[in-house]
């Protein structure tokens, strides 16, 4: 027997007054209704205690965001799933590349809209696009996803790449990754905070290489 684990509601989060969130520099519209974000903390004060009164409920702005990944978010906010655009054939050379700076982008996104499962969706999409990729292909992305982030809003996304980058580099060293490969690894990393992280990192690994080839 199949057991359906319910989660109740007193009213329906699809009915009501509708707002408009816009996304990156275009102000791409979209539509959601007003039950869906009431409880975010960047929800207007209007929005969360909608028995007040009031003509309309505007609209939010997140430039900061991509109208592709706003996508992305307003299609969770409606369904509890990740689905993203896909780009056109003829200027997408890359699906792999593609998906892995998409998923990159939602991470941080739904940090920032306090959307907990989506963030969870994305490192799911991350660890299974990254799989199939080269390390080397794999930092650059996220290297370059990081050199874009306000790091003292996202430190636990960021953390967590640190961390996924890491344990990758480390299930290489197994099989072909080399000290050469250490040093091609760093010289292409731009990003301060990330670079200094993994400097920190690889020397340690190299250290206990050297040390364990010595017993």
């Amino acid at each position: 027997m199949v057991k359906v684990s319910l989660n109740l509601q007193t009213s329906s989060p699809y009915s009501g007054e509708m707002i408009t969130l816009k996304f990156g520099l275009t102000s791409k519209n979209y539509q959601v209704p007003i039950g869906l974000i009431k409880n975010f903390g960047w929800a207007p004060e209007q929005v969360k205690d909608s028995r007040k009164p009031w003509f309309g409920y505007g609209s939010i702005s997140m430039p900061d965001i991509a109208e592709d990944i706003g996508h992305v978010l307003v299609h969770y906010l409606h369904t509890g799933t990740y689905q993203i655009l896909l780009e056109d054939k003829e200027k997408c050379t890359d699906y792999r590349t593609y998906n892995l700076k998409v998923a990159l982008e939602v991470l941080f996104a739904a940090q920032k809209c306090e959307m907990g499962g989506l963030q969870e969706l994305a490192k799911s999409k991350i660890k299974d696009t990254a799989e199939s990729m080269k390390i080397l292909d794999v930092v650059r992305r996220v290297d370059s996803i990081l050199q874009k982030q306000d790091n003292s809003e996202i430190a636990g996304s960021r953390v967590w790449l640190y961390e996924f980058i890491l344990a990758r580099i480390k299930a290489d060293f197994e099989t072909n990754f080399s000290f050469f490969d250490c040093v091609t690894l760093l010289d292409i990393i731009l990003d301060k905070n990330f670079l200094r992280y993994m400097t920190m990192r690889l020397f340690e690994i190299i250290n206990s290489r050297m040390y364990l080839s010595k017993k």
